[in-house]
């Protein structure tokens, strides 16, 4: 059966005919056709097999028998081309049988078994319980078959896919009368990577700036040396004879006044050492306003102050 459709593939090749060739008076074509078939057979001898194919094939294109085929069988096959020899010579095997030409059927089905033996076959192997979808040889789509794939020898490209796995690829040598074994490999795809959420952070608002309590310190500053003063009379009216009251009791007032004042200070500097500089913010802030009129007969001194 196999040779039967290798020969069926081949079989239009008896029907070639060229429209110049129908014009040709059949006298002058025939001797036109001995003289390529003579020129191919030369060819032959000296090796020249790609010529001598060019030459059969105008003889066949001019008319088609089975020793034409044989010898052109017998070329393709010195190329390499196993399978074109094997078509060859399965079509002049069918055609000497029509003709009843036993000398060229004889001739062919020798040569049809001998090619046979010959040509390599690619032989997958496929991965258990596995359901593939498609398998290529030089990218021709292949039915996977136990006694393998016939092909030329020489070098083939095998690949191999299925749904949910990695496809699988190789590259094989066939040799003459050989067959080789490709055992295909699909490994189940890996998922996916998922990316990982990246969360930007924002970064921590710096702390506001702290405005120097300036007033605050000064403020405490003149306290201190108004207490100081204030002492410093107080003990110069003390010494004095008679006892200066006005002087001590000038003193008393200016040294409450720096020792209310000293404390105002210290309570401006303990609050404003954690607000933030804002002029909006200043209006609440803590102040203190002292105002002193010391006479000799008498007079008044006093200390307002905003918390």
């Amino acid at each position: 059966m196999r040779r039967m459709r290798t020969a069926a593939a081949f079989t239009f090749t008896l029907l070639i005919t060229s429209h110049a060739a129908a014009e040709e008076p059949a006298w002058k074509r025939n001797i036109r056709r001995d003289q390529l078939y003579k020129e191919g057979q030369a060819l032959v001898k000296e090796g020249q097999w790609e010529a001598a194919v060019e030459k059969f094939q105008a003889v066949i294109e001019l008319r088609s028998e089975p020793r034409v085929l044989l010898w052109t069988a017998f070329a393709e096959e010195k190329l390499g081309h196993l399978l074109k020899a094997q078509a060859l010579y399965a079509t002049a095997l069918e055609g000497a049988k029509a003709t009843n030409a036993k000398s060229e059927e004889e001739a062919a089905t020798q040569a049809l078994d001998a090619v046979d033996k010959k040509i390599p076959r690619i032989v997958i192997q496929l991965p258990p319980r596995v359901e593939l979808s498609v398998v290529l040889v030089d990218g021709t789509r292949i039915e996977v078959l136990k006694e393998g794939y016939p092909v030329d020898p020489g070098k083939h490209d095998v690949k191999a896919a299925a749904e949910g796995r990695e496809p699988f690829e190789t590259e094989v040598t066939a040799n003459v009368g050989e067959n080789h074994v490709v055992t295909v490999t699909l490994p189940i795809k890996a998922p996916s990577p998922v990316a990982p959420v990246v969360v930007k952070k924002k970064p921590p608002t710096p702390p506001p700036p702290v405005e120097f309590p300036t007033k605050a310190v000064a403020l405490t500053a003149v306290g201190s040396a108004m207490a100081i003063g204030g002492a410093v009379l107080v003990g110069f009216g003390m010494t004095r004879s008679p006892v200066d009251g006005a002087m001590e009791g000038i003193g008393v007032g200016i040294g409450i006044t720096g020792l209310m004042a000293c404390i105002g200070g210290i309570v401006l500097v303990a609050t404003s050492g954690s607000t933030p500089a804002s002029p909006k913010a200043s209006h609440s802030r803590p102040s203190i306003q002292l105002a002193a009129s010391p006479t000799t007969n008498g007079g008044w001194i006093g200390m307002t102050g905003q918390f």
